[in-house]
């Protein structure tokens, strides 16, 4: 996983600690987050002065700190903050074929998803993988051509990153196997 993807893990395990033990403080966080002045701050001078560094990448031109706890944090309908947990950036949605014939004639940029495999940028919630897991949320963008998918397990699932070109075998598949066309 990229230095971002790191620092996100670090910045959720920092706020879901702040929701178990100290949820007034988180309260203010998220309000000063909200506040215009907040967004003035150089945050990526900050961290790293704090020892955080980011050679290769230059997410601080589209996120700052406010912006990146905002992100984590959803109002649940009692009002409490829920710490979502999700890692890397949205994935971008190319062309998704439901045909090995289709998917092979357009094969730059897309994703093939059929009932018995799919690239894991194909994916979605719900989809049971041949292992057992169960997709939690939709793929994300991992940096380094990876895809990050937020599978069950443990009590909040966990992530595990995929070459982008990465094809998985759906449940229910009667041998797990991939079929010849893919691997060619």
């Amino acid at each position: 996983m990229t230095p971002y993807v790191r620092f996100q893990e670090l910045l959720i395990n920092w706020l879901e600690k702040l929701q178990e033990e100290q949820s007034d403080i988180l309260h203010l966080l998220i309000s000063a987050c909200k506040a215009k002045e907040s967004r003035d701050i150089n945050w990526p001078q900050i961290l790293r002065s704090l020892g955080f560094v980011f050679a290769d990448e230059e997410w601080h031109k589209q996120h700052s700190l406010p912006v990146m706890i905002l992100e984590q944090v959803e109002r649940k309908e009692d009002g409490q903050p829920h710490i979502r947990g999700l890692l890397g950036f949205p994935l971008h949605s190319p062309q998704v074929y439901n045909t090995l014939e289709k998917w092979a004639q357009n094969r730059s940029g897309s994703r093939v998803r059929t009932k018995q495999y799919a690239h894991v940028g194909a994916l979605v919630p719900d989809d049971r993988l041949i292992n057992g897991d169960r997709v939690l949320s939709p793929p994300r963008e991992g940096g380094n051509g990876a895809v990050l998918l937020h599978l069950s397990g443990g009590a909040k699932g966990y992530w595990f990153s995929y070459p982008a070109k990465t094809i998985l075998t759906l449940a229910g598949c009667h041998d797990g196997s991939l079929p010849d066309e893919l691997l060619k």
